[in-house]
């Protein structure tokens, strides 16, 4: 089974920087996160947003952490490189961000799905979708999980809002305790 924690924001709302926040970490990579309980999880951290820097589709993402192996960037040649050093073989836990609307394709580079269109992939793929999502919005809230995904996230709320005009730690500071890391 995989758990999956999840940032969700339009472009400029900091979910990159919440993530290095949070991790320390600026690039994909398997990373020793602590829990509340004194337990330390590996994560495999993605601190780019899905349909940003990867545009990888929902169901290849799950494919690519069903065979162990980072995303490629889009655009690069050759097949994916597989994780290194990972213990066990299969990623079990993972940090993303994902953006609230579908990215629309250019001449170069297709486009994506919105936030939702992923949660649902993760969730017909058996992942645990680790409550709350994170919501980082500073005008009106556009955001929120059909019905049908609601009841997949316990224990609720299923979506959490931040404010992301405020300090990128403090950001990070608030999360924290929400998702039960130290």
């Amino acid at each position: 089974m995989v758990n999956v924690w999840i940032i969700v924001g339009e472009s400029n709302t900091r979910k990159s920087s919440t993530i290095r926040a949070l991790t320390g970490v600026r690039t994909q990579i398997i990373y020793d996160i602590q829990m509340i309980g004194g337990t330390q999880d590996k994560v495999l951290v993605i601190p780019s947003a899905l349909q940003e820097y990867y545009r990888v589709q929902p169901a290849a993402f799950i494919s690519y952490i069903s065979k162990d192996q980072y995303i490629p960037k889009f655009g690069l040649s050759g097949p994916p490189t597989t994780v290194q050093n990972w213990s066990p073989a299969k990623i079990n836990n993972i940090l993303i961000c994902l953006r609230e609307f579908a990215t629309a394709p250019t001449t170069t580079q297709p486009g994506c799905p919105d936030a939702n269109a992923y949660i649902s992939g993760f969730i017909r793929a058996k992942w645990t979708i680790k409550s709350p999502i994170i919501y980082l919005n500073a005008g009106t809230p556009t955001f929120s999980l059909p019905p049908a995904l609601v009841h997949h996230i316990s224990p609720p709320p299923p979506v959490h809002l931040i404010n992301p005009l405020q300090p990128t730690n403090a950001i990070a500071a608030a999360i924290r305790p929400l998702w039960d890391w130290v």
